[in-house]
């Protein structure tokens, strides 16, 4: 372990790694579905949104993972921040979308900004949590 790190942080490291393996899997999973499911069942404008969906969800798993190993190796409020906007953006930018367009659950339409303003907000918590990495090394 690093001088400035603490036990704290492992747990939300863990906590955190997990969502994103989780979130990768569910990616591959949707992924699957919309193409065998879904492809002859939207139309082909709905069908791109699913995709743009898949395409952030899965970016941002490996965003979650990587303020996961940040919070493993230098413990901050700013990494954990990270994390759960990432989580935020997740289900509200990436669940807004599949609810809308491929269950028809348009009431949802107005989280989806909400869900990609998470996801700006994370990155901002992601940059802070690495400037801690200079205080370690």
């Amino acid at each position: 372990m690093s001088a400035g790190a603490t036990q704290t942080g492992r747990p939300t490291a863990a906590l955190l790694v997990g969502l994103a393996a989780l979130s990768g899997l569910v990616t591959v999973i949707l992924g699957a579905l919309s193409a065998h499911l879904l492809a002859g069942r939207l139309a082909a404008a709905q069908l791109d949104l699913v995709r743009t969906a898949l395409a952030y969800q899965g970016f941002h798993a490996l965003a979650l993972g990587l303020a996961g190993l940040l919070e493993h190796q230098a413990p901050s409020r700013w990494a954990r921040a990270a994390g759960g906007l990432f989580v935020a953006g997740t289900l509200l930018f990436c669940g807004g979308i599949y609810a809308k367009e491929a269950g028809g659950l348009g009431l949802l339409g107005p989280l989806i900004p909400v869900g990609g303003s998470a996801f700006m907000a994370g990155w901002v918590c992601l940059l802070l949590a690495s400037r801690r990495l200079e205080s370690i090394s």
